[in-house]
């Protein structure tokens, strides 16, 4: 689930977030042999949107392909040729109608938004569960996550997005810093996330730190890809157990269910369990034990995740790689 969105959640942080949307006109088209109403144009570098008036026109493979569909294009990098039939089959010799090759804008924001996701996980890992859990209870909005994991995300890709275009971009840098400064100057404070990770700022529905022990999951590696489970808490049972969660109803939080084994699928002790509470709109489910979980996304009745419970009395012993020095 996306710690922010790519619209208001960007420009509440930078408002002027949209002038890097950078866009070339193309000028100087040619007509294309064999191809009545395709035209290209030379050396124009790499093409990755093509747009006619502002709307985006569909790639194609060939210039076959381009002629038989009006409202295409197609870059052959080989010979660096662009290959365009307009939405309306103008004329692009004479034709008044702009054409520009750029990105697309919502589909840039939205890999520079995953990478600032991607930069706070790997900042946040050892003190929060990541992926970052959404709320436990649901607002009906928006907004699945608190503030703080909004704000530093929206910091980030509107700082990744400034710094793609210019990597001096001294915006970029302001925005990056107010998010992550671990050297603050004089008169600067430390960035969002370092006060996060140094346990200075909490979120407020993950108190405490990442806990290590008691329990470990795996999911199956074939688990549907828009669906997601944080599993938490701290097991209180008194045996070491390898369960079995797998959905036995498909569909999103509130219309799946679950079933749970204690001995890794061959008995189920729990079966159409929910997977959202709508007496308390809570996304806090329990599980048993001390363990409990969010559901999120829609699931596959193929779905399911082992996990690996160890009592609290137990001693967990790591193997490691050392030496040791003998004398008499």
């Amino acid at each position: 689930m996306p710690y922010c969105n790519v619209t208001t959640d960007l420009t509440d942080v930078y408002p002027d977030i949209e002038r890097y949307q950078e866009r070339q006109i193309i000028k100087n088209w040619y007509t294309t042999t064999g191809a009545a109403t395709t035209y290209n144009v030379r050396n124009v570098g790499q093409v990755n949107m093509v747009f006619d008036d502002g709307e985006m026109l569909t790639l194609r493979t060939s210039i076959a392909t381009v002629q038989a569909a009006a409202g295409s294009w197609w870059y052959d990098a080989a010979n660096d040729l662009l290959y365009v039939h307009a939405k309306g089959a103008d004329n692009l010799t004479t034709a008044t109608i702009t054409i520009e090759a750029g990105e697309d804008w919502d589909g840039f924001k939205g890999d520079m938004r995953n990478d600032a996701m991607g930069f706070m996980d790997s900042i946040l890992n050892n003190r929060y569960p990541t992926p970052l859990q959404p709320r436990l209870i649901k607002t009906h909005t928006t907004d699945d996550y608190e503030y703080l994991v909004k704000h530093c995300c929206a910091l980030l890709t509107c700082a990744f997005i400034a710094k793609r275009r210019s990597p001096k971009d001294p915006n970029g840098d302001t925005l990056y810093r107010e998010a992550w400064n671990s050297n603050p100057e004089i008169e600067e404070q430390k960035g969002l996330l370092n006060q996060l990770a140094d346990g200075e700022l909490a979120l407020q529905e993950q108190i405490t730190g990442r806990e290590v022990g008691g329990f470990n999951v795996y999911p199956y590696a074939s688990n549907t890809a828009t669906a997601y489970v944080w599993f938490n808490g701290t097991y209180q049972g008194s045996a070491y157990q390898r369960w079995r969660l797998q959905i036995d109803t498909a569909g999103a939080e509130g219309t799946a269910t679950w079933k749970l084994s204690r001995d890794g699928g061959t008995n189920w002790d729990l079966t159409l369990q929910t997977t959202f509470s709508t007496t308390d709109n809570s996304r806090r489910i329990d599980i048993t034990d001390g363990i409990w979980a969010i559901f999120d996304g829609t699931f596959a009745i193929t779905d399911y995740w082992d996990i690996e419970v160890i009592p609290l009395s137990a001693d967990a012993h790591v193997s490691k790689i050392g030496s040791v020095e003998v004398s008499r």
